[in-house]
């Protein structure tokens, strides 16, 4: 079961997380004394937080900011073993939903795999335009694959989409590009 937090400074939006989640976050000493679910706010990239003054030992002040979806994944999502810093992603693109099962760790280089994202020139990922052709390439980790030059900014973004697969499976990443009846597609 869930549960929809409103937020403060946009009234038409929620934010959603599992009730038992809910249940301990409001049980929590700390959150409660910061009133931190009835303060959460919209960030202007879609996350959830919550932003307030703490007074240090030392009688200054600092500000703190805490995203509820960073909160909940340091708690209730087991992170992984890495040598690499993890981030925590929302499996299904969605930064208001803060439910666990949509909460993953990644490393960036996953992060940024799941983004969408495009050249300007092209409209597609992985492609730029080059000597009246267009090149394609993809990166894996620090390693660069040139998949060469091709005439067309969509046989280069289908290049890409390729080797994409193979290197890292299905992603939010892949080129939508049109096939041959102007369908969208990604394959």
């Amino acid at each position: 079961m869930n549960t929809s937090i409103a937020l403060t400074n946009r009234p038409d939006q929620q934010v959603v997380i599992d009730q038992h989640v809910y249940d301990k976050l409001a049980a929590d000493p700390i959150l409660k004394d910061l009133d931190f679910l009835n303060r959460l706010r919209a960030h202007s990239s879609g996350y959830s937080f919550f932003q307030c003054y703490l007074k240090k030992e030392d009688g200054k002040q600092t500000y703190q900011t805490i995203y509820l979806h960073k909160l909940i994944a340091e708690r209730f999502v087991t992170k992984p073993a890495s040598d690499k810093a993890l981030f925590v992603r929302f499996i299904d693109g969605n930064p208001l939903n803060a439910c666990i099962d949509n909460l993953e760790w990644v490393t960036m280089a996953m992060l940024r795999r799941q983004m969408k994202g495009s050249s300007k020139a092209t409209g597609y990922r992985g492609v730029t335009p080059d000597r009246g052709k267009f090149r394609a390439a993809i990166y894996e980790g620090k390693k660069k694959h040139d998949l060469g030059h091709f005439d067309t900014a969509i046989e280069a973004a289908l290049a890409y989409n390729k080797l994409s697969m193979k290197l890292f499976g299905i992603t939010s990443s892949l080129n939508k590009v049109p096939d041959k009846d102007g369908n969208e597609t990604k394959y």
